[in-house]
């Protein structure tokens, strides 16, 4: 049995139907549009990264810890996929996949890496909300036992993924008895359910602190903390998108259908888009920081702007 058989997204269906898919959409250009966003929104991780480390004095030390593992995860997460998914629909690079694919001590890792982001995204997406939750209920209650857990939290929550992906894993492997297509599928539904439990769990916590916001909208507490709100509720919507991603290329798994059926058509649309609504989750964060109003952007426009007056005045002196 070979890891290419498993991945986040069911890599089987998206290696079945990659050459389908070339004929309706040039991978090459699709390739260079994710590039074009994607290396700019690693850049900007690192320059929000720097404005955090400057500014950590006047942060939620908790958000910071939260919010820098999340950079960190995610470029991983977009460097792998190029590797293991994107890369694959590059015939001027097939003997590099050839290379990979030929190297077990780098496929494997690699392969194994895949849905193992998943669940460490996921997880920083609950955690993330569940410190946006506690910061704008502790302006009111005395909720400060976040800030004494939130780091002992967020190694169990990385190593509850780790276990979580292992035992997935095992019941692929581990026994090479069974269906090749079924234990793919058993694996999937782990992430599903892993996603799902997530996915309720931040709801509570997202409408729990819109309520509170809400209530408190017209003092400067509400300002405060609406715009890291903001950051991480995007972050939120984004892991929906993906969840309902991973829900339509798990269908076939349970109910194969025709492949000149409606669904059938749906299942390579979404595979088509699949790796943007990714970026969405991985790149995305990047965008939100930098744009949504808050002290990060507050930070950099402060900057640009002594910049440009700077300028200014030794234009006007020479």
């Amino acid at each position: 049995m070979h890891w290419r058989y498993d991945s986040i997204l069911t890599l089987l269906i998206l290696l079945n139907e990659q050459r389908q898919l070339s004929r309706t959409i040039s991978m090459n250009t699709t390739n260079i549009i994710q590039l074009c966003y994607g290396l700019p929104g690693v850049v900007i991780y690192f320059l929000i990264i720097y404005a955090m480390r400057v500014m950590r004095t006047a942060l939620s030390t908790s958000f910071v810890i939260m919010f820098i593992i999340n950079p960190f995860t995610n470029i991983l997460t977009w460097l792998n996929s190029w590797i293991m998914l994107r890369l694959k629909s590059e015939p001027s690079i097939s003997s590099f996949n050839a290379w990979i694919d030929s190297h077990d001590f780098l496929r494997i890792p690699l392969g194994f890496l895949v849905p193992q982001f998943y669940y460490i995204q996921n997880a920083c997406c609950l955690l993330l909300c569940i410190d946006r939750f506690t910061a704008i209920y502790s302006a009111t209650r005395n909720y400060n036992f976040w800030s004494k857990v939130y780091d002992i939290s967020s190694f169990f929550s990385i190593l509850i993924c780790i276990l979580v992906n292992i035992i997935s894993r095992w019941a692929i492997y581990g026994d090479n008895s069974g269906n090749a297509v079924s234990k793919v599928l058993a694996a999937t539904l782990v992430q599903d359910v892993f996603g799902i439990v997530v996915l309720l769990s931040c709801c509570v916590l997202n409408i729990l602190s819109l309520k509170k916001l809400f209530y408190y909208r017209t003092t400067s507490t509400s300002h405060k903390e609406l715009s890291f709100f903001l950051i991480s509720f995007c972050i939120f919507i984004a892991q929906v998108l993906n969840l309902v991603v991973l829900f339509i290329l798990t269908i076939p798994l349970v109910f194969p259908a025709s492949p000149n059926s409606t669904f059938a058509s749906v299942r390579l649309f979404t595979i088509s888009v699949m790796h943007f609504t990714s970026d969405l989750f991985s790149i995305g964060p990047a965008y939100y920081t930098l744009l949504l109003p808050g002290p990060i952007r507050q930070y950099f426009v402060e900057k640009i702007r002594r910049r440009f007056c700077r300028s200014i005045k030794i234009t006007q002196i020479s």
